[in-house]
């Protein structure tokens, strides 16, 4: 766990010190919950406002114009959250990122899905 948050304040560091005109970063961190409280709703979104708490204080510089809680995931009893932050220039950016991507008929990014097989 403690390896998880130095690689996400290295991460985060990197990203933000190259100049930009707009601030976007998506990082992870591990909720502090003990094994039962993961069903208990009130224990969860404590963890969550913690965990965003810790984020805002101590990985990120910015001031956030968008934060979204992008996935959560269990392995094992550890608990993980995936923020995607973004201030207000940084949420213009996905908003165009988002625009463009439906005007060209193309929701998904021009992934393919899963079943459509490859052309040759």
């Amino acid at each position: 766990m403690r390896y998880l948050r130095i690689i996400a304040i290295v991460l985060s560091t990197v990203l933000l010190t190259v100049p930009a005109e707009a601030h976007i970063v998506q990082t992870t961190t591990a909720l502090h919950l003990a094994p039962g409280d993961l069903n208990d709703r009130a224990q969860l979104q404590e963890a969550l406002r913690s965990a965003i708490n810790e984020i805002l204080t101590k990985v990120v510089n910015l001031e956030p114009a968008r934060m979204t809680l992008t996935g959560v995931q269990v392995i094992g009893e550890q608990v993980y959250a995936h923020f995607l932050i973004a201030d207000a220039k940084g949420r213009a950016a996905l908003g165009r990122l988002n625009q463009s991507e439906h005007e060209r008929g193309d929701p998904d990014g021009g992934k393919r899905a899963r079943d459509t097989p490859e052309r040759m």
